[in-house]
């Protein structure tokens, strides 16, 4: 049985879950708009005011606001969340990694497959691309970077956590001494 007001609230009147969702999906919607202007405008400022190339002004302006947007995301859009912090900001990045590598693999293959050359079209499946790199983004956050300590993950999420926790895992060798 719950014991705080909130999670007594919660489930007599499960109308009031949708609100704490939107909530959720507002927070990561406006940490996600922050962390864009920030990463332009850092990347900008770089490479305006620095000898460095575009490459690492924008490598550089990225692993900043990832940083930041793991903090925020971690405080404001998910709360309370039962995974270590070393092990949250590594899911966290492999999970970004792997959003990138959707929005990539979208357009590549729209270039490729379809042989699209122009601007726009290219503009707009990178526009789908990141939305659905957003939507995965949101999911994984939910689910395996950020779970809520009351909320049981599915069979698939903890066969993946299972997998990764195995993988991050530090291995230590114990040495018999002969």
């Amino acid at each position: 049985m719950p014991t705080d007001f909130d999670a007594v609230t919660r489930s007599r009147y499960p109308q009031l879950r949708l609100g704490a969702r939107a909530r959720e999906i507002t927070a990561f919607g406006v940490i996600g708009a922050l962390n864009l202007v920030l990463n332009i405008a850092l990347f900008t400022l770089l490479g305006a005011v620095t000898p460095m190339s575009p490459g690492w002004a924008s490598f550089t302006s990225a692993a900043a606001t990832t940083v930041l947007s793991f903090t925020l995301n971690r405080r404001y859009a998910f709360g309370a969340s039962n995974q270590p912090g070393a092990r949250a900001f590594v899911l966290f990045v492999l999970v970004n990694l792997a959003g990138i590598g959707i929005e990539g693999g979208l357009v590549a293959g729209a270039a490729g497959v379809f042989d699209i050359r122009n601007a726009l079209p290219l503009d707009a499946v990178k526009t789908a691309a990141i939305g659905l790199g957003t939507v995965f983004r949101y999911v994984a956050y939910r689910y395996l970077v950020f779970p809520a300590p009351d909320r049981q993950p599915s069979t698939p999420v903890l066969a993946t956590q299972r997998l990764l926790s195995r993988w991050l895992a530090p291995r230590y060798r114990q040495d018999s001494g002969a």
